[in-house]
C-alpha cells in the first residue's frame, strides 16, 4: 500500500467533493467477512482508514463520480466495518469519469499471470492510440493489478440519456477491441460504479509465483484532464437501425413434442432474452448480445456479476464461491 499513490489517485479521481471508499469481503476475524465502507471529504482521513485495511480485503475501491454530500453522515471520514448502505446510482450528482476496464480472460477468482497482465496493458495502449486519433483528450492510464484502465474525464449530468450514451460507448469499444485474450468490461457504465483505489493491492485468489498479487498504480496522468466533447462520445455510437420485427411468441407448452420438455422451454427462453430478463432483473445492462447484472444489482456483496447471453448463463459470483457447476445455469434454474 502506497500512501503517495493513494493521495495522487484521490486528488485526480475524487476531490474536491465527497467520495465513498469500499472494501467488499473485508476479513473481520477468522470466520467473518463483511463490506467495509465510508464517506470522505478529507484525504488524510481516507489514507489512514485505507491503511487499516491492508491485507484484509481482496480489493479496495473508490467511487468514480461525486456522491451526494449528505451521504457523509453515513460514516464521516471513517470506515464502517459492517456497512449496511453503499452508494446507489441516484445518489451520484454528476458523471465525472468514463472507465475503460481491460480484463484478461482467465478463470474467475484468480489473479492474472504476467502474460495476461501484459496483454491487458498493451490493449489499453492500443485503444488509447486509436482514441487519440479520433480526437479524444489524454486519459488517465492505470494498472489495476490484474488488468488495465483508461479513464476519460466527462462533464455529464447523471440522467438517463448519459447512462444510455456511456453504455453505448462501452459496447462500441468492446466490439472494436475485444478478442479471446482481453475483454473490455461493458458492465461498468452505471453512475455509482466503483474502481480500484490506485496505490492499493489487488488480492484476487491466493498469490502464486505465476499469479501474484500486484499493486495497482497510475501509469500516466495529465495534470488537468480535459473532458471529452459530447460530439466525440456520440461519434462512437452506431446510428440507429430500423426496429427489428417483434420476436416470435414462445411456443405454448402444448406445442412441444418429443425430447425433454424443460430443455425445450430453456431453449425457447434463451432465444427471447429481451422478453424476460429486464422484467426479472430491472438493473440489467446490455452486454454483447445479452445482459449483465452486477452483484450490486442482485443486492449481494459478491465481487463478480451475472452474465445472461444466448451463449449461456454464468453466475461468476457463484463460481467464485465454489459452485460445483462453476456458476453455469439454465433460464429455468435462474428463475
Amino acid at each position: 500500500m502506497t500512501e503517495t499513490e493513494i493521495r495522487r489517485a484521490l486528488s485526480l479521481l475524487a476531490l474536491p467533493g465527497v467520495f465513498e471508499i469500499r472494501a467488499p469481503k473485508t476479513r473481520q476475524n477468522s470466520r467473518y467477512e463483511s463490506t467495509a465502507a465510508g464517506y470522505f471529504d478529507n484525504p488524510d482521513d481516507a489514507v489512514k482508514a485505507v491503511a487499516k485495511l491492508a491485507g484484509r480485503a481482496p480489493g479496495i475501491y473508490v467511487t468514480l463520480n461525486p456522491v451526494d454530500p449528505a451521504l457523509l453522515a453515513r460514516a464521516a471520514n471513517r470506515l464502517d466495518p459492517r456497512a449496511k448502505h453503499t452508494t446507489s446510482d441516484v445518489e451520484i450528482i454528476a458523471r465525472r469519469w468514463l472507465l475503460l476496464d481491460f480484463d484478461p480472460v482467465r478463470p474467475a477468482g484468480i489473479s492474472s499471470n504476467d502474460a495476461e497482465h501484459q496483454a491487458a496493458l498493451e490493449r489499453a495502449v492500443t485503444c488509447e492510440a486509436w482514441m487519440t486519433a479520433q480526437g479524444w483528450p489524454a486519459p488517465l492510464y492505470a494498472d489495476s493489478g490484474n488488468g488495465a484502465h483508461l479513464l476519460y474525464r466527462l462533464d455529464l449530468p447523471n440522467d438517463a440519456d448519459s447512462k444510455a450514451l456511456v453504455e453505448a460507448v462501452l459496447k462500441a469499444l468492446a466490439n472494436r477491441f475485444d478478442d479471446e485474450q482481453v475483454k473490455l468490461d461493458t458492465g461498468v457504465g452505471n453512475a455509482a460504479r466503483i474502481t480500484k483505489l490506485y496505490g492499493t493491492q489487488a488480492r484476487k485468489g491466493d498469490p502464486l509465483p505465476d499469479r501474484p498479487h500486484r499493486m495497482s498504480r497510475l501509469l500516466q496522468a495529465p495534470e488537468t484532464p480535459s473532458p471529452v466533447d459530447l460530439e466525440h462520445l456520440r461519434a462512437l455510437v452506431p446510428p440507429p437501425v430500423a426496429p427489428a420485427p417483434p420476436p416470435a411468441r414462445a411456443s405454448s407448452p402444448s406445442s412441444f413434442h418429443g425430447g425433454d420438455f424443460f430443455a425445450q422451454v430453456n431453449s425457447a427462453a434463451m432465444l427471447a432474452l429481451a422478453a424476460w430478463v429486464p422484467v426479472l432483473f430491472p438493473a440489467a445492462t446490455s452486454y454483447h448480445d445479452g445482459y449483465r447484472v452486477s452483484s450490486k444489482g442482485l443486492a449481494r456483496d459478491l465481487e463478480e456479476d451475472l452474465s445472461i447471453t444466448p451463449a449461456g448463463i454464468v453466475d461468476f459470483g457463484l463460481a467464485d464461491q465454489g459452485d460445483p457447476r462453476q456458476g453455469k445455469g439454465s433460464a429455468r434454474r435462474l428463475i
